[in-house]
Parts: C-alpha cells; sequence; structure tokens
C-alpha cells in the first residue's frame, strides 16, 4: 500500500517557452502563436538594455519556470516599417525586433528538464531590401538557413522560420544552438524562439516517496522473517 500510494516527480511534456527580442520602452508586447501555441500567449522579452543573462523565463501560459536562457548578440535591430514584410499585421511586433550578430552567437538554455526532448522554432527576417538576408543556425552538429526570400506577411518554413525536432537536453538540463550570418551574408539575425518539449523522461519517484518505499520494504521484510520464525517453531 506504501508503494502504490507514493507520488511521482511531475512530467513537464507540453511545455511552451516563448522569446521576442527588443527594448521594453520601445517593443510592442507579442502575443500571438507564431507557428505554435495559440493566440494571448505570453512571450519573455529579452530585453538588450535591462536584462542580465542568464534571463529567467516563464511558460506561454505565464507560469513561473525553471528555465533561463543567454542571448548573445552584437545588438538589437529594428527593421524600418516600409521595409519589413510583416507590417501592420500582429505579427509584427516579434518580427520586427531581432538579436543581430555580425558572426557567430550562441543561444544558451539552462535548468531545463534533464533529458528531456525538445522542439526548437527558430524566426528570422531583415530588411526586404537586403543584399543576401540569410541566417544560418547550427543545432546538434547540422547547419540550418533561413534564406528571406518571402515578400508576404505570412510564416514559411525556410524562408522565415524553420523547425528542429527532437533535440535533447544534457544531464545538467542544458540546450545550446548558434546562429550567424548565412552565404555571402553580413549579418545574421534573431527575430524569435519557441521551445516546447514534447518528451520528459519517465517520472522518478520524489525522495520522500524513496523514504517512504524504503519503509515499506523494510516492513514486508521483518513480517516474512517473522512468518519464517513461527513456521520453524
Amino acid at each position: 500500500m506504501l508503494i502504490f500510494n507514493c507520488s511521482l516527480a511531475e512530467a513537464k511534456t507540453g511545455d511552451l517557452i516563448n522569446i521576442q527580442f527588443g527594448l521594453s520602452d520601445m517593443t510592442p508586447v507579442y502575443d500571438g502563436p507564431a507557428k505554435c501555441g495559440s493566440n494571448g500567449q505570453l512571450w519573455n522579452l529579452y530585453d538588450a538594455n535591462d536584462d542580465v543573462p542568464p534571463v529567467s523565463l516563464k511558460l506561454s501560459n505565464g507560469s513561473s519556470s525553471s528555465a533561463f536562457v543567454t542571448v548573445n548578440f552584437d545588438t538589437i535591430g529594428v527593421i524600418n516599417t516600409g521595409r519589413d514584410v510583416f507590417a501592420g499585421t500582429n505579427d509584427d511586433k516579434m518580427m520586427r525586433y531581432y538579436a543581430l550578430t555580425g558572426s557567430t552567437a550562441t543561444v544558451d538554455f539552462t535548468h531545463l528538464n534533464r533529458f528531456a526532448i525538445y522542439d526548437l522554432y527558430l524566426y528570422s527576417q531583415e530588411a526586404k531590401n537586403t543584399k543576401f538576408p540569410t541566417t544560418t543556425f547550427t543545432v546538434n552538429g547540422m547547419d540550418y538557413t533561413i534564406t528571406n526570400t518571402v515578400n508576404t506577411a505570412e510564416f514559411v518554413y525556410g524562408s522565415n522560420y524553420i523547425t528542429i525536432t527532437g533535440i535533447q537536453t544534457d544531464a545538467s538540463g542544458n540546450l545550446s544552438f548558434a546562429y550567424g550570418p548565412g552565404v555571402n551574408a553580413s549579418i545574421g539575425a534573431l527575430n524569435g524562439i519557441q521551445l516546447i518539449e514534447t518528451s520528459s523522461p519517465e517520472p522518478v519517484p520524489e525522495p520522500s516517496t524513496i523514504a517512504l518505499i524504503g519503509v515499506g520494504s523494510v516492513f514486508v521484510l521483518a513480517v516474512k522473517k517473522a512468518k519464517r520464525n513461527d513456521e520453524n517453531a
């Protein structure tokens, strides 16, 4: 009875973390779904002026999480309205502002669920008159390129976003990737990140549960020993 009444550590499958970039005094709050989630969800604003990494993150439903992120960049870029494909749309609140790097920069998540599997959505848009506006992302040694070739205000895979599936955190709950300029490009742009956990490791007993199991095991062994003694007598 002690074993079957034990509680298990909570799994985190389905948890979604959203991140947009900008400055708190000028960047509109985005609450759209992008390619994952639903309208009205929370996006963490990575503020180039105020945030000191690692930055604590909330889940898309507004609740706290254990996760932190550090995003490296040269500066925060802003696309002029006349050169912004998403201008006038709700998604512009996220797609107009981006972390910018002229070389290779890293994004490091920490304190995620250990050995969990995640899907990663990465968004990138540069001004529509930019020459060679490509950004390359490197995840688990594989390169993925966003080409910025679409001229309509919609999300198109490979043009302004990519999805990378099946990424596993390490034993400490860390997950990292890099981004930078694509071939012939001068900058790399990261407009937004969505990270959703798709599979958690098997739940493990909490410390109190392990203690109860231990007590239960000792009790069962004691009963068996007493029974054997009675039979011998």
